[in-house]
């Protein structure tokens, strides 16, 4: 049976999106781009402009935190980068070592 957690990987303010879009198998980036519509949408209307950020901190006090172990935890997550590379990308970064390189001279037929 699927459980309701806050993220600690896919976090950006309390968890709450990135639970969301864990538990439905979406994308945690749509999930809040529907709260930031749902804000803006609800502003409009006086008496309804602090229902959608109130269920926001509700959710984050009542939803608890998925504990994960220590080398399931990604440590390289920065929550400022989190739009110019998704969580499905792994970069390695590493010196790359040429090997069997022979230098050859090239002679430029490019007429002046």
């Amino acid at each position: 049976m699927k459980k309701l957690y806050r993220s600690n990987r896919n976090r950006i303010v309390g968890g709450v999106c990135g639970g969301i879009g864990e538990y439905l198998g979406i994308d945690a980036k749509y999930v809040r781009i529907t709260f930031v519509a749902l804000t803006i949408i609800t502003s409009i209307f006086r008496p309804l402009s602090m229902v959608v950020p109130g269920i926001y901190i509700i959710m984050m006090l009542a939803i608890p935190v998925k504990k994960v172990n220590r080398d399931d935890f990604d440590s390289t997550f920065d929550p400022f980068s989190y739009f110019e590379k998704t969580d499905d990308v792994k970069e390695k970064k590493g010196r790359k070592t040429l090997t069997n390189v022979t230098e050859k001279d090239i002679k430029d037929d490019r007429k002046d």
